[in-house]
């Protein structure tokens, strides 16, 4: 538990530095995401890896490289990035079916391993590149309504993570309802509820800190009502998309029967450990705000 509060504070400083540095250049926190994309690219490979299989790595960690310059310099990055995806899935079908075919000159190909590679390629394309690509988003909302988007995702993602662990050890251990049983035994509804209850408290505490006190004076322009419903909004599907992306990480690794990812952040696992629900909320937090504000 020390080791784990430990490398967590420093996790925190590490975070708040880069977010803070954001006053000198964008491109700072950018280096930051580049850095995760790149060690959870590592990570969700060690558990292709352990069921015998590949995907082709220079075409996801070019994808990260181009969402970041679609985010910084193009006018309709998603559109971009959306295409770039089918691209990076042409190009390894492409591949494989070379690559299929030098083998069949030797033997026979096993039928179950046609589009392995590419399958794992656009999986790991999604999850975790994707997803985490979100953040560069987020960057690029503004300067002021950057700081906003980024700090309320990840006190969404702790208040979720402290209120489902909390009221889950107090009054769900022994409930007889789980949340999922079969991905993760121990969470629990009344853990997921408070979660949600927490979530929601984020985006109150948000809404006090970035529109009534005016934190950053990034949200003048919006009317009290609305600003009231989309931290509310923000809060409470930002809750349910940490837990999802929680449950998802825990049914990849139970797949493969591991425990974590790597053991890059001792006491936490690793990267993809550490932001299973927060590149889920980023992706979230970003649509709302593209979408209302």
């Amino acid at each position: 538990m020390l080791k784990r509060t430990i490398t967590g504070f420093f996790i925190l400083v590490i975070l708040a530095g880069f977010i803070a540095l954001r006053l000198v250049s964008q491109l700072f926190f950018d280096a930051l995401v580049l850095a995760i994309i790149s060690c959870a690219i590592f990570e969700v490979g060690k558990v292709i890896k352990a069921q015998n299989q590949t995907f082709y790595v220079p075409l996801v960690m070019a994808l990260g490289v181009f969402a970041w310059a679609a985010f910084r310099y193009l006018n309709n990055p998603v559109l971009c990035i959306m295409l770039c995806l089918i691209l990076v899935f042409l190009a390894s079908f492409i591949f494989e079916i070379v690559s299929i075919n030098r083998v069949k000159d030797e033997g026979e190909v096993n039928n179950q391993k046609l589009n392995e590679k590419t399958n794992n390629t656009m999986f790991v394309a999604i999850y975790p590149v994707v997803l985490i690509s979100s953040f560069f988003g987020l960057n690029y909302l503004g300067l002021n309504l950057g700081f906003v988007a980024i700090i309320l995702t990840f006190m969404i993602s702790m208040f979720t993570d402290v209120g489902a662990y909390c009221f889950g050890i107090a009054f769900g251990r022994n409930s007889k309802y789980k949340l999922a049983p079969a991905i993760s035994p121990k969470k629990s509804v009344v853990g997921a509820v408070f979660g949600m209850v927490f979530g929601l408290i984020a985006g109150g505490l948000g809404w006090l800190f970035f529109y009534h006190l005016g934190w950053f004076g990034a949200l003048g322009k919006l009317s009290l009502s609305k600003s009231i419903i989309i931290f509310a909004l923000a809060g409470l599907f930002g809750s349910v998309a940490t837990q999802l992306g929680d449950l998802y990480a825990s049914a990849v690794k139970r797949k493969v029967g591991l425990k974590d990812f790597s053991n890059l952040l001792p006491g936490h696992g690793g990267i993809m450990d550490r932001l299973d629900g927060e590149m889920f909320c980023a992706s979230l937090i970003f649509i709302i705000f593209s979408l209302f504000i």
